[in-house]
């Protein structure tokens, strides 16, 4: 078995107890001997995952029948493992690992758990948000994208820049619909080859998309996506049209786009059985810099910062995009 440093004992963790009531409370690991499939790790940093997360600070409606709070919050955590069971065959003692444990400074999970083995030559920060690029790329596979196709992305938040990013790494024409300038800007930045705000007249943004990728809830990010798309065109919806919006004051299957134009509309964001190989994908295009995750990186800061990111997001901070949580620092000192 191999066995690193003594493992800690407890660790903090981030838990909403209702909409807009975070605590950090510290938790017993309960670290005896490992199960021969099990590891440990501390947590380098955590990547917060803007929409979800604020929608459930901000008290949205859930999207799954069941109990809503308490409830732990974060899925992308970046870790090094410190020790393993004597049957763990994914992940070495010093390892960096990926794992959709919570914003917590440890934690014990099984081997099956790990996501990702995170290589060397990809940064901290670019690993913790590998995942939520991942769900890009999962829409664009979704929707069989082809090379040469035109994609359009309506909603430019952490998970939309990437679909932006990806998209180019596959060989599109990209197309970037936003409603603030400074995220517009950042998908020029990520190699749009057209950009424009929600505000732009529309008259050139008809029916030129063959692959259309929302990630945006408003009900006018869903009109624009259909209108968007060309004849026979797709939709990847990444994000959750109306929510938190209520009914529409139009058909949001208006015969005049979606019938006429026969278009396929696609759920997206469960990789299935494709999750590891598409990670793989992620953190090679990484390390090999032909994708730039670290360019969506705005704010770093303490974990005990979390309610602070929370509520700027909650009130539409269009400045703030990815953002890192550092908990090494914090928690040694």
């Amino acid at each position: 078995m191999a066995q690193g440093p003594e493992p800690v004992q407890t660790a903090v963790r981030a838990l909403l107890r209702a909409p807009r009531d975070l605590a950090f409370e510290q938790v017993s690991l309960g670290l005896g001997p490992l199960a021969p499939q099990e590891l440990s790790a501390t947590t380098i940093c955590t990547a917060v995952s803007s929409g979800t997360e604020t929608a459930a600070y901000a008290g949205l409606p859930p999207l799954r029948p069941g109990p809503v709070y308490p409830r732990l919050m974060g899925y992308c955590n970046v870790a090094c493992v410190s020790r393993t069971g004597s049957g763990v065959t994914a992940c070495r003692t010093g390892d960096r690992i990926l794992t959709h444990q919570s914003h917590q400074s440890a934690f014990r999970c099984a081997e099956a758990d790990v996501i990702a083995v995170v290589p060397d030559g990809v940064s901290d920060s670019a690993a913790a948000l590998s995942y939520l690029a991942q769900l890009g790329l999962t829409a664009l596979q979704r929707v069989s994208l082809q090379a040469g196709e035109v994609v359009a992305v309506v909603g430019l938040g952490v998970i939309g820049l990437c679909a932006v990013a990806i998209a180019k790494a596959l060989g599109a024409k990209v197309h970037a619909l936003g409603n603030d300038g400074f995220r517009v800007d950042k998908a020029r930045q990520l190699g749009a080859d057209r950009w424009a705000t929600a505000d732009t007249p529309g008259d050139d943004r008809r029916s030129t998309a063959d692959v259309v990728v929302t990630t945006a809830n408003r009900w006018s990010a869903w009109a624009a996506a259909l209108e968007m798309a060309r004849p026979y065109g797709r939709i990847a919806v990444l994000g959750f049209p109306g929510r938190g919006e209520g009914a529409p004051n139009a058909n949001p299957l208006d015969p005049a786009q979606f019938y006429d134009k026969q278009l396929a509309i696609f759920g997206c964001g469960m990789s299935g059985d494709r999750l590891r190989t598409n990670m793989g994908w992620i953190l090679e295009a990484c390390r090999a810099g032909r994708l730039d995750l670290d360019a969506l990186v705005t704010d770093r800061c303490g974990y005990r910062r979390l309610g602070d990111v929370y509520t700027r997001a909650a009130a539409g901070d269009k400045r703030q995009l990815g953002v890192i949580l550092d908990w090494q620092d914090e928690v040694d000192g």
